[in-house]
């Protein structure tokens, strides 16, 4: 299956403060067993493409990107300061726009058995929940 990196990244990490959502929270429910498998191996296979996007975007931080120090002087990370951030912001939607194929046949919505989800979780799962239309 062939999703882009911004979709892998809303369905797994969507998540407000203290509330998981979408795959996160999934993954935390009882599921039928072969739905259970299928989701677990999409969690494998997505995490690979995360660690590549992971590392494709370190450079956008080296390049667009300001030594963030601590009051002791010492670097504790990078920010993009605002004059910069325009350009940040389309590198970095070039990378999430990136289609990566993954392990993952989309789970009927009928095979999910009798779990409760919200409107949220829903909108994240989108790409691997086919069905429900009616």
């Amino acid at each position: 299956m062939k999703v882009s990196v911004r979709d892998l990244i809303t369905s797994i990490d969507s998540n407000p403060p203290g509330r998981l959502v979408g795959l996160s929270r999934l993954v935390t429910m009882d599921l039928p067993l072969k739905v259970a498998y299928r989701f677990s191996r999409l969690l494998d296979s997505a995490d690979s493409a995360m660690k590549q996007f992971t590392h494709d975007r370190k450079p956008l931080f080296e390049k667009y990107g300001e030594d963030v120090k601590n009051p002791e002087g010492i670097q504790t990370g990078r920010a993009i300061p605002p004059e910069n951030q325009d350009e940040f912001n389309v590198a970095q939607d070039a990378l999430l726009n990136v289609e990566v194929d993954i392990w993952f046949e989309p789970v009927p919505l009928a095979d999910m058995g009798d779990i409760r989800l919200t409107a949220q979780d829903m909108t994240a799962l989108k790409p691997f929940i086919v069905g429900g239309d009616e």
